[in-house]
């Protein structure tokens, strides 16, 4: 069995001050910003629950430019969407499970 994992960081906007991190998951906003503390990076995380849309797709960037685009218009400002896949070729030939 060959295991696939993917992990991708879409980020949107210009170099505002605030960024607003779109996930409901709380140890994932802390996460991100002490990762942003520890690279020096010059931005403030807002975190928004907004729900985005989730397709089921066969690589992880078309899923988070789609979860993305769902939430476009309801965010003011630059935004990012964290997703990860975990791929398994056998028995589901390389689907998302």
């Amino acid at each position: 069995m060959l295991i696939n994992p993917q992990i991708l960081i879409i980020i949107m906007g210009n170099n505002n001050a605030i960024i607003s991190f779109i996930t409901g998951n709380e140890h994932k906003v802390n996460e991100v910003r002490n990762i942003f503390e520890t690279k020096n990076v010059k931005y403030q995380i807002k975190q928004l629950d907004l729900n985005p849309i989730e397709i089921q797709a066969e690589n992880i960037k078309e899923v988070a430019k789609y979860k993305l685009n769902s939430i476009r218009n309801q965010v003011k400002g630059s935004c990012f969407i964290e997703d990860a896949g975990f791929f398994v070729d056998s028995p589901l030939h390389g689907f998302p499970g």
